[in-house]
């Protein structure tokens, strides 16, 4: 039958890719994400929209969407590895978008709206609300605690709807039509291939997949959030006068954010080369793999949780070094704080250097202020040279 290819349809074609979709409420959101190759109907060529979603079809979806390759190591007693949901479940662990509940991965069991909306935050790098506030729905006290942090801000977003009666039904089960109409909603531009991207959607999301960054992909305007996807490790991605709240960057690309941009948190998730231009602005940048960050521009808090190489000709309020990093200085540090062994070379100027663990190097002009903490061991330029604690707290 010729349907088993529809779902692969070719640009610009209207045919509808699955036979069952065009009378569901959600034919456009079903159509948009099986013409990404995202969906796929099942062997009649359907698509069952009203069929509840599984755990294991969203894993899936995931799986495609975000090009995720690498597999967590099986620690799911209900899961044997053979199945055909196996390595989705195992690919979107590692990922850190499904935990399970620790024991087992229940891949076959219905998905509630909750567990939806916390893959969902997870994938999309939403930072979960400290206090959440779901008060607006009739039955908040229905919302799972583990599940409210992302519900919240989703929910605030407006990707996150009540239904008719103003409930936000978290443990009701979420159909496959939902599901595709809630990325649909949410993914503002689905970037799978090189080119200028131009979003004015503040609530909405950014993915640019594998294949796009094969090449340049330019983004500019206003977006919710950035998510540069794990098998990007080819090309580059600006984000050029781009406002968002989030960039979470999971492939190893060549990531530039250029001119006006201002980002309120920028998670380097992967073996990145990341550039902030002199113009440009970000609230926190946390690198949490062994990434290239440097930072040309201005930074409030930059968290360095991986053996990283950072440089810095810019500002930085807070540099908080959790990993035995490299770090170079020509710009301005304010508080350097140093939790690991770090090495620093520093030709700018650091006001304050606290010192909370033992081998840190400090080579080049010496810190304004060096705080060294009681029990630990000075820190000492290359040559093995001291250097002593200046604040007279007497260590």
């Amino acid at each position: 039958s010729m349907l088993s290819l529809s779902a692969f349809a070719a640009e610009g074609e209207t045919a509808p890719a699955l036979a069952d979709a065009e009378s569901s409420w959600a034919a456009e959101s079903i159509n948009r994400w099986a013409k990404a190759g995202i969906v796929q109907g099942d062997s009649d060529g359907n698509f069952n929209p009203a069929k509840p979603l599984s755990r294991a079809e969203l894993a899936t979806i995931f799986v495609k969407m975000f090009g995720l390759t690498e597999k967590a190591d099986n620690t799911y007693a209900d899961l044997k590895g053979d199945e055909w949901y196996a390595d989705a479940i195992l690919k979107c662990t590692a990922a850190g978008i499904m935990q399970g509940d620790g024991a087992s991965s229940r891949a076959t069991a219905e998905i509630s709206r909750a567990e939806t909306m916390v893959m969902f935050g997870r994938a999309m790098g939403v930072t979960p609300a400290e206090k959440p506030d779901m008060s607006k729905f009739t039955d908040a006290d229905e919302v799972p605690a583990w599940a409210a942090g992302y519900m919240a801000p989703l929910a605030e977003m407006g990707i996150l709807t009540g239904t008719g009666a103003g409930a936000a039904a978290p443990l009701a089960n979420i159909d496959k039509a939902s599901t595709m109409a809630l990325l649909d909603k949410a993914i503002a531009v689905y970037a799978s291939a090189p080119g200028e991207y131009s979003v004015d959607n503040a609530n909405g999301f950014v993915v640019v997949s594998s294949a796009a960054a094969e090449g340049e992909v330019v983004l500019t305007g206003t977006v919710a959030g950035v998510v540069v996807a794990p098998g990007s490790s080819a090309g580059k991605v600006v984000a050029k006068d781009l406002t968002a709240d989030t960039v979470k960057v999971d492939g190893a690309a060549a990531v530039s954010i250029e001119g006006k941009s201002d980002i309120g948190a920028v998670a380097v998730n992967a073996a990145a080369s990341v550039e902030i231009a002199k113009t440009a602005k970000a609230d926190t940048v946390a690198v949490n793999a062994a990434a290239e960050v440097t930072n040309n521009g201005a930074v409030k808090n930059l968290e360095v949780n991986a053996a990283a190489k950072v440089s810095n000709t810019g500002t930085v309020t807070n540099l908080t070094a959790n990993a035995p990093a490299e770090v170079s200085n020509t710009g301005k540090v304010t508080t350097l704080t140093a939790n690991d062994a770090v090495k620093v070379d520093n030709k700018g100027t650091i006001s304050k250097a606290k010192v909370k663990a033992d081998d840190v190097i400090l080579d080049g002009k010496k810190p304004t202020t060096v705080d060294v903490a009681p029990g630990t061991k000075n820190p000492t330029n290359s040559d093995g040279k001291e250097i002593k604690d200046n604040t007279n707290s007497g260590s």
